[in-house]
């Protein structure tokens, strides 16, 4: 691990695996920024792609030499948030932001990130304002959703205060930017046992009392899920990452007591919306539900001592970290939102 280096606010870490076309774009983004280039750093950690990825890698560094890029090169692609565990051991910046390789910034984007925490220190993780380009059409997302059926602890809302949004329950792992100190109490990143992560850490960052917003002025363009798609082609398989991670994020992350009436819930209901999507694509997407449930399954006694251990640091209860979840699943959600779309 390298030492800290007080002149470097933030440490952008991105992971590649054949991200070729992307790289030049979000390079040229990252040298208009309106932080000055020497209170930041960029790590560059490559899966062991098999396209031109490092070639156009060592173009970028000579044509853009007032940036500070690190390049580590992986013998095998170890995923995304083993990925980003291992950039974060090069990183020197209080803050950590996290970048996709198939993405660009706006000029003041890390600005805008790094002034939000350094303006309120109750806030743990700042998502960005992401726009979506998937294929024909443009979408924006301002954070996600995540909700499990229950009565109690209504959903506080989506809440505006000037340019920051608080209340979608986490931000997604492709643009955000993070507090090392937070990171510290969590004792990791990400749970190298999962795909994603993104869920699994804002939910512990809930735990340990911080905020999880969006600030609307710092705007980056995602060419949307190129990079998990690249991978897993199947909906089957994309849906495995998913319901895998949120079924073990649960289990590490509610108590005890809230788990057993949680839990269930969420195996049925998740399990229901894996049936429709099956019949919706023609795609027994079921299978990926079922894969996750029996790697959970399996697994549960590993889950189960880091549910312990995370239970043991925990600052707020799970009545606290609920108001920000929906009262139903999120999938409900967006499926209202496309029906009034349709409408």
């Amino acid at each position: 691990m390298l030492e800290k280096n007080d002149s470097t606010i933030v440490s952008v870490i991105i992971v590649n695996y054949n991200g070729a076309p992307f790289i030049q774009k979000l390079f040229e983004s990252l040298s208009k920024q309106t932080l000055d280039s020497s209170k930041f750093e960029i790590i560059f950690v490559d899966n062991n792609s098999n396209d031109r990825s490092l070639e156009i890698m060592n173009e970028v560094v000579i044509k853009y030499p007032s940036l500070n890029i690190k390049i580590i090169k992986n013998e095998s692609n170890i995923g995304f948030c083993r990925g980003n565990n291992l950039g974060m051991l090069y990183a020197k910046g209080k803050y950590l932001a996290l970048l996709n390789n198939d993405m660009y910034v706006d000029s003041s984007y890390l600005e805008e990130l790094v002034n939000v925490l350094e303006n309120d220190p109750s806030i743990g993780i700042c998502g960005g304002r992401e726009i979506l380009h998937d294929n024909a059409r443009v979408r924006v997302c301002l954070g996600n959703p995540f909700g499990i059926f229950r009565i109690h602890n209504k959903f506080v809302g989506i809440v505006r205060s000037n340019d920051l949004l608080e209340g979608f329950f986490y931000a997604g792992g492709s643009s955000l930017i993070i507090r090392r100190e937070l990171i510290s109490r969590m004792g990791s990143l990400f749970d190298a046992d999962q795909y994603l992560g993104d869920l699994d850490l804002s939910w512990a960052a809930r735990l340990q009392g911080f905020r999880v917003v969006t600030d609307l002025k710092a705007v980056c363009h995602h060419f949307y899920s190129y990079a998990t798609k690249s991978v897993y082609k199947r909906k089957i398989d994309q849906k495995y990452l998913s319901y895998h991670d949120t079924i073990m994020t649960i289990i590490k992350n509610y108590s005890l007591e809230t788990l057993i009436k949680r839990l269930p819930l969420y195996l049925f209901t998740s399990m229901l919306f894996s049936l429709y999507e099956s019949i919706k694509f023609k795609e027994p997407v079921i299978l990926g539900w079922i894969k996750a449930f029996f790697w959970n399954l399996k697994n549960l006694r590993d889950t189960y001592k880091k549910h312990m251990k995370i239970q043991a640091i925990r600052k707020v209860p799970d009545s606290i970290v609920e108001k920000y979840m929906l009262p139903y699943p999120a999938e409900l959600f967006f499926l209202k939102l496309k029906l009034r779309q349709e409408n």
